[in-house]
């Protein structure tokens, strides 16, 4: 006998004696109560009604179903309609891509540009002074080397370099 058909008979004979099983007084009490029940059709809030109804293709009416395509401008198309060019799509990839690439790279402010301006200048002057520090050290390797050196050629080349803000090493 199936449940239904135990709690059925459970309830025609209108036993409420201790003889009936635990089971049966746990289970839900089927006598007829005066009470009319009322049932009611089920209410679909409208963002759902409207997610379980669109299921074609918004090009061609085919239906889709889960191989539905979602487009940008919101609506779904199947797989011929898909791409933009294939629908009359209301969508502006032109604005959204130069929004993108605006957000994505800031303009630099100018006075940004002025202070890099004054940390190259510094970072010349200083480069000038080692250069001088360092021009004075070869003069002394210079009163002292056995071998005759042009002292006035290399520092030439040296403000040269340092002018034209050639920052790679020499080669010779």
């Amino acid at each position: 006998m199936c449940q239904k058909c135990f709690n059925a008979s459970i309830a025609a004979a209108g036993v409420d004696s201790g003889s009936t099983s635990k089971r049966a007084s746990r289970s839900v009490n089927l006598r007829p109560s005066p009470a009319k029940v009322v049932i009611r059709p089920r209410e679909i809030d409208p963002v759902k009604r409207d997610q379980q109804t669109v299921n074609r293709c918004s090009g061609c009416r085919k239906k889709v179903g889960l191989t539905g395509f979602r487009c940008r401008c919101g609506d779904l198309f199947c797989s011929e309609h898909r791409y933009s060019d294939r629908h009359e799509c209301s969508y502006d990839y032109k604005t959204a891509g130069r929004e993108a690439i605006a957000r994505e790279n800031p303009v630099v402010k100018a006075a940004k540009m002025v202070e890099v301006n004054r940390l190259d200048k510094l970072k010349a002057s200083i480069m000038k002074e080692i250069a001088f520090k360092k021009q004075t050290e070869l003069g002394e390797i210079y009163a002292r080397a056995p071998i005759e050196i042009k002292p006035d050629v290399v520092p030439e080349k040296i403000m040269s370099l340092i002018d034209s803000g050639n920052t790679e090493p020499l080669r010779y």
